[in-house]
């Protein structure tokens, strides 16, 4: 290539539901029901330069720019209000939200074929996807002289996955090479919330009796790998005389409420609510990679790789009940399981016998940090909440792989692997 090379791919969606059921009656009964649901399914892929089968010669010495970018915002409220003066009301509501986004980037795929691939300028190759999610469902209930019942339900969920190479040997005896003035970057983001809320009032005036009840789902998952080179199958030479570096990040948040309360004067009155929240990042970051075959990998330059994943849950639950002369009671429960996991390696040279020379500078880090602030209320009766965390951090300089390999290491080597997890459980 003599000019530069700019490729980019853009995906994007916004969904918006809105239920909303309402009923009055002055004598007799009244039921109400909102159903929402939105969803949204996104995915884009760019590839700068596809080799395809055969043996091909590739000569990148003119700056190149990929970039691949799914972005997607999902809403769904429902609500729903019963109000009866003498009878019975009964509301309630359902709300739905989902979206699942990909994004994917190459730089140089080789494809098939023995493949003679060099970069000589800047290479930028960068996926990156978001995704908001938001399910808002809320129930009111009211009687003057009758009973009064509420219930809502909230399910939000988001799956983001992002992968991002710099250079794809393919199948076959590949030679890759970032020259001394080249600079080869490969970066992958995935990012997003979900917000879940579930909200219901029961409220029964003087004579009835009062029930409010809410549950919330929320589920976030997100993966971003990134790698500078993947030499692929069959005996691959691969040298780094630049500059290399891969970069991966997985960026979660949720947020998740779920309120119920009941109020009765002369009748009984109970409220009960439920959350469950899950949410898992993966970040996988890799600068050489040999994969399958006795590859013969060489790096003089600076290779640096960097894997991050963040994961972050609010959750708050609560049950309230009131009765004057009636009995009054409430039951709570909340339940997460956070996970978040980093694996990253300067050179990781697979199968087979490989030979590994590492003269330049390799920096690789790995960071997770998983953080969950849960608050579980129960006014008038038994509240119950449980955590599970887990935050794993693989890093490695020089990963040999299976097979016989021949490493030396005559440069500078620095590993850093820091996982966190940070718990607040009140109930």
């Amino acid at each position: 290539t003599a000019g530069d090379i700019e490729v980019s791919a853009t995906a994007s969606a916004s969904v918006t539901s809105d239920a909303t059921a309402e009923g009055t009656v002055g004598f007799g009964d009244a039921s109400t029901m909102g159903v929402s649901d939105a969803s949204a399914s996104i995915a884009a892929e760019a590839v700068g330069i596809d080799g395809g089968s055969g043996d091909d010669e590739i000569n990148a010495n003119q700056r190149v720019n990929v970039a691949s970018e799914t972005s997607g915002n999902v809403t769904s409220t429902s609500r729903s209000t019963a109000d009866v003066t003498f009878g019975s009301a009964s509301s309630g509501t359902v709300s739905d939200a989902s979206v699942d986004v990909q994004a994917a980037a190459t730089g140089v795929d080789g494809g098939l074929g023995a493949d003679d691939i060099s970069i000589g300028s800047l290479f930028d190759v960068s996926a990156t996807s978001d995704g908001t999610v938001v399910s808002n469902a809320q129930s009111d209930a009211d009687s003057d002289f009758g009973s009064a019942s509420s219930s809502s339900i909230s399910d939000a969920s988001a799956s983001r996955r992002v992968s991002t190479v710099g250079v794809d040997g393919g199948a076959g005896a590949d030679e890759i090479e970032v020259a001394v003035a080249a600079e080869l970057l490969a970066q992958s983001r995935s990012t997003g919330s979900v917000e879940t809320l579930s909200y219901a009032n029961a409220d029964a005036g003087l004579f009835g009796d009062a029930y409010a009840g809410t549950a919330t789902a929320a589920s976030s998952e997100g993966a971003a790998s990134a790698a500078g080179i993947i030499g692929g199958d069959d005996t691959d030479t691969i040298r780094n005389f630049g500059s290399l570096s891969a970069d991966a990040d997985a960026t979660l948040t949720i947020t998740s409420t779920a309120i119920s309360i009941a109020d009765s004067t002369f009748g009984d009155a109970f409220a009960g609510a439920a959350s469950d929240t899950t949410i898992a990042g993966r970040a996988t970051a890799s600068g050489i990679t040999g994969d399958g075959g006795a590859d013969e990998i060489e790096t003089q330059g600076k290779l640096s790789v960097n894997a991050a994943a963040v994961t972050d849950v609010q959750q708050v639950t609560v049950a309230l009940a009131d009765s004057t002369f009636g009995s009054a009671n409430t039951v709570a429960g909340s339940r997460n399981t956070s996970r978040g996991a980093v694996v990253a390696a300067g050179i990781e040279g697979g199968d087979g016998g490989d030979t590994i020379t590492a003269g330049g500078q390799i920096a690789v880090a790995g960071a997770s940090d998983v953080t969950v602030n849960s608050l579980t209320v129960s006014g008038s009766g038994p509240a119950s909440s449980d955590a599970q965390t887990l935050a794993t951090a693989d890093v490695s300089g020089i990963d040999g792989g299976d097979g016989d390999d021949d490493i030396s290491g005559m440069g500078e080597i620095l590993v850093a692997a820091a996982p966190h997890v940070g718990v607040a459980n009140r109930t």
